[in-house]
């Protein structure tokens, strides 16, 4: 069967639009979560009870902040010129809430693995950096900073040592832009020190324990490992790098 050129058009039109039948509803699921932008002018919070953190809470207080940080805290503040006064009498008002030890932007949904990147493969993963995984389009990131949140340290899992964790603003563009600092510490799994008699535990006491020893047993010789790198780097700046061990450094 031959096709004139305008039944080859008309093929190529309903490829075209089956694909964007298929392709638009991608689109439409995407992230449509945009950071902020920079203050473009001042703010008075007029009246609030300012919790400080460090200090008492100090009850019908105002508060200014311009270019993204608190420039004057007192009562019956002047607005600086072209301010924005927001009248918060009553209303608590907190500094952005700092939340360690978490997972964000490493997970999406546990149940699809392929939204899952908290641990690497290994137990001795030193190298690691949380930083490169993270998603800063992450679903989850705008009901944290919801809530309150905004700055979290994000930390990998694993078996044992487990590599570096980082320090993130929830709002940002890519991960080295919400980057606030990129290698806050080294995170390892401490072995076990008591016995699980818990009915799913399949070892018995002696396993446990044997385990625990050899853990432990493994633990040190990696320190030793990279004492005995470091030294030898030391006396030969040449020698060939080996990448866990100059993060250990």
């Amino acid at each position: 069967m031959k096709l004139s050129m305008s039944g080859r058009r008309s093929i190529a039109e309903r490829v075209g639009a089956l694909l964007a039948v298929v392709v638009l509803p991608l689109s439409a699921a995407g992230h449509d979560y945009v950071p902020g932008k920079p203050q473009q002018h001042p703010v008075l919070l007029k009246g609030g009870n300012l919790y400080t953190v460090s200090g008492p809470v100090l009850e019908a207080t105002d508060l200014i902040f311009e270019n993204g940080r608190i420039t004057a805290i007192g009562r019956d503040l002047r607005p600086p010129e072209g301010a924005q006064v927001i009248d918060v009498t009553g209303q608590n008002v907190y500094p952005g809430l700092i939340a360690a030890y978490t997972s964000l932007g490493l997970t999406e949904i546990g149940a699809v693995r392929a939204t899952n990147d908290i641990s690497e493969v290994g137990a001795v993963t030193p190298e690691v950096n949380t930083i490169i995984a993270y998603n800063p389009d992450s679903e989850l990131l705008p009901s944290v900073r919801s809530n309150g949140i905004t700055t979290v340290q994000v930390v990998p899992g694993g078996a044992l040592l487990r590599g570096r964790s980082s320090i993130v603003h929830l709002d940002g563009w890519t991960r080295e832009d919400a980057a606030v600092k990129v290698a806050d510490a080294m995170h390892l799994t401490w072995p076990p020190v008591r016995i699980v008699t818990a009915w799913w535990m399949q070892k018995t006491p002696e396993q446990q324990k044997k385990d625990m020893a050899e853990q432990r047993r493994r633990l040190r010789q990696l320190f030793e490992d990279a004492r005995a790198y470091r030294k030898a780097r030391q006396a030969d700046p040449n020698l060939e790098r080996d990448l866990r061990w100059e993060v250990m450094l």
